[in-house]
């Protein structure tokens, strides 16, 4: 009976930890004082064998949004980071602009620019830790993501 009991308990561990995929989407919408919607975004945490990003680049959070930009996939990478954030768009015409811009959380600028290529990378490694916003516009369209440096 106890073998029986023992088999059934090990049987059960090493099936869920085969089959469980953890994911957790998450949106979070910010509000100013009057109680008006200023800030959305969201967040999704992709386990590693669902990846698009090599193993040698895995970072543990990823943020994905496809939601502004139609067809065109934003992968933003790691975050939070300690250095050098990377941005990959997928899907995007190579002469299509990206307008990005950096601020912290009071509003303040502290990056900005335009990219036409598939790839941008920011370097954060001398900002202070905190959160910081990024948004893209990309034809006529503008998404905003929080970016935590630690």
């Amino acid at each position: 009976m106890k073998k029986t009991i023992l088999f059934l308990f090990l049987f059960s561990a090493v099936l869920s930890s085969q089959y469980s995929t953890a994911s957790a989407d998450n949106i979070v919408f910010e509000y100013d004082a009057a109680g008006n919607c200023i800030e959305k975004y969201k967040t999704i945490v992709v386990p590693r064998a669902q990846s698009v990003i090599p193993a040698d680049e895995w970072f543990e959070d990823l943020i994905l949004t496809d939601d502004a930009f139609g067809e065109v996939r934003v992968i933003i990478y790691p975050n939070p980071t300690q250095g050098f954030l990377k941005i990959e768009f997928q899907n995007k015409p190579t002469e299509l602009p990206v307008n990005y811009r950096l601020t912290e959380m009071n509003g303040r600028p502290v990056s900005n620019g335009t990219t036409v290529g598939h790839f941008l990378t920011l370097d954060l490694s001398g900002f202070a830790t905190g959160v910081y916003f990024l948004n893209l516009t990309m034809n006529g369209k503008s998404e905003t993501y929080k970016i935590i440096k630690q």
